[in-house]
């Protein structure tokens, strides 16, 4: 029973993560799901699983902004944090605590979120840059929002230039086009755009998430630049795309923007805003 157990999850969990890496992130949310619920695993391998299939989980709950209740993403983190301080594996304890991070950050507590960030840059092992380069990101975007520029551009730089020496392009991407707010927000617009080419260049095609991003950031620079109905533009383009792979922070954010700068957008209930 024990072995069948362990193959049915495993089998669930690798067609998860191919899904994922197709972009399905609803056949993913299924197969993770139906690991998550099981009551039958009790070898340490299954469990293992089970931890990892919660931390997925709760990232795809987490893009869908569904933050809070049962299934939402902070209890599948802290089901999955439970679980590797149990086996105290410090590396990814680290990684689970900073999403719980992103999740205070998206539900509006960013100086709650810029403390856990700025903890959890203080504890980390030297040795895993991964982190390092993460929580310095996520500091520098929390204190760009914050308007502290002078600190958010010391956090950025060691991001950006942390990012070049991971095996992985995704950070150097991501923390690019936060140097790309910055610099917006700076009124340094050529710098701004550089950086947004730089982050672009790395995106994977069908990461949609990160191409609504980007086109927010596009129409942030354009906005800032007075040439507003070219950023109303890519705004609607990246409404769009939110709205159809199920990002409801990004379309909460997008729609947010959209009210402040077009007269006659219509929020999600009708209603001129």
């Amino acid at each position: 029973m024990a072995d069948s157990a362990m193959s049915s999850v495993s089998d669930a969990y690798d067609r998860a993560l191919i899904a994922l890496g197709r972009g399905n992130h609803a056949t993913a949310e299924i197969l993770l799901g139906q690991i998550v619920a099981r009551g039958d695993i009790t070898s340490a391998a299954a469990l293992d699983l089970t931890a990892k299939a919660q931390f997925h989980l709760a990232g795809i709950q987490r893009d869908r902004n569904r933050l809070r209740g049962s299934d939402g993403a902070v209890t599948l983190y802290t089901g999955a944090l439970a679980y590797y301080r149990s086996m105290g594996v410090k590396q990814r304890i680290e990684e689970v605590l900073f999403m719980l991070g992103a999740c205070k950050e998206m539900s509006g507590a960013s100086t709650v979120a810029l403390e856990s960030y700025q903890e959890l840059l203080k504890q980390a092992d030297p040795r895993n840059r991964v982190l390092i380069v993460r929580a310095n990101g996520r500091i520098g975007a929390l204190t760009t929002k914050m308007g502290k520029l002078l600190e958010a551009e010391m956090h950025l730089r060691i991001a950006t230039e942390g990012s070049i020496h991971l095996d992985d392009s995704y950070p150097y991407s991501y923390y690019h086009e936060k140097l790309a707010i910055l610099r917006t927000r700076q009124g340094k617009l050529d710098e701004a755009y550089a950086s947004l080419r730089s982050a672009r260049e790395e995106i994977e095609k069908g990461d949609h998430l990160r191409y609504v991003q980007s086109l927010c950031v596009e129409a942030n620079i354009h906005i800032e630049g007075k040439d507003v109905l070219s950023g109303l533009s890519l705004l609607r383009k990246a409404l769009e795309r939110a709205v159809m792979y199920e990002y409801a922070h990004q379309e909460a954010y997008i729609s947010r923007l959209l009210v402040s700068h077009d007269g006659n957008y219509k929020s999600s209930s009708g209603v001129n805003t």
